[in-house]
C-alpha cells in the first residue's frame, strides 16, 4: 500500500485539468481495488452532481447509485463502509440499496482544504465482505489527495482564465488606442477639407482628401 500512495500522491500532484483528475483518480481506483463501479460526485450548487463514472468492462448492468450512502457522506463528511448494504441497518430500509442490489459498497469524501467538495462512491454486486477496513483506508487517502488535485486543477484553469480575460483586455485597449488615432486622423483631414473649400485653396482640400481616404 506504500507503494501504491507513493503512486496515488506522484500522479493526482501533478498539474491536471478537473477532468484529467477526475479520470486519474477513476484509473488509480480500478488498479487498486476490487470495485465493479465506481463514481465521482461533485458539489454544484448546492446539488451532487456526477462527473465521473466507470464500470469493469464486463458489466453490462444499468449504473444504479445508492444516493443514501452518497448524502450520508456528503453531510457527515466521514468515510463509510458496508460489507453488506442489503443486511446493514443503516440502510437496509432503503429503497436505493434494494432496487441496486448493493453488496459491498464504500464511499469517502473528497476533501479540499476548507470544504468538501463532493464524494467518490464504489460498489460491487458480485460477493458480501468484497471491500475492508484497509481497503476503505486507501479510498479515503484517494479522496483526500483527489478532493486536494481537483481544488488546484479549479485554481490553476481558473487562472488561465483571468490571464485569458487580461490578454482580451489588452488586445481591446491597444485596438480602442488605435481606432483613436484613426478617428482623429479623419478629423484633422476633415479640418483641411474644410479649411480648403472655406479658403478655396485647391491643396489644402486635396492634402485633406487624402487624409481622409
Amino acid at each position: 500500500h506504500l507503494e501504491v500512495l507513493c503512486e496515488i500522491s506522484r500522479v493526482l500532484n501533478s498539474l491536471l485539468t478537473v477532468e484529467e483528475a477526475l479520470q486519474k483518480t477513476m484509473d488509480l481506483i480500478f488498479q487498486v481495488l476490487r470495485a465493479d463501479r465506481g463514481v465521482i460526485f461533485l458539489e454544484d450548487k448546492g446539488t451532487l452532481k456526477i462527473t465521473a463514472e466507470r464500470k469493469r468492462k464486463d458489466d453490462v448492468s444499468p449504473l444504479q447509485i445508492s444516493h443514501s450512502i452518497v448524502e450520508e457522506v456528503f453531510k457527515g463528511e466521514e468515510s463509510v463502509l458496508t460489507s453488506d448494504a442489503m443486511e446493514d441497518v443503516r440502510f437496509r430500509n432503503r429503497a436505493s440499496i434494494v432496487s441496486s442490489h448493493i453488496h459491498s459498497a464504500m464511499c469517502v469524501p473528497l476533501k479540499g482544504k476548507e470544504k468538501n467538495l463532493g464524494v467518490i462512491y464504489v460498489d460491487t454486486l458480485l460477493s458480501k465482505g468484497a471491500f475492508r477496513e484497509e481497503d476503505l483506508e486507501l479510498l479515503t487517502v484517494i479522496g483526500h489527495q483527489a478532493g486536494m488535485s481537483i481544488e488546484n486543477a479549479r485554481l490553476y484553469e481558473e487562472n488561465l482564465r483571468r490571464e485569458k480575460l487580461a490578454g482580451i483586455g489588452m488586445a481591446i485597449a491597444g485596438m480602442a488606442h488605435y481606432v483613436k488615432n484613426i478617428i482623429q486622423g479623419r478629423k484633422g483631414g476633415e479640418t483641411l477639407v474644410e479649411l480648403g473649400m472655406s479658403e478655396k485653396k485647391g491643396e489644402l482640400l486635396q492634402k485633406g482628401w487624402e487624409i481622409v481616404k
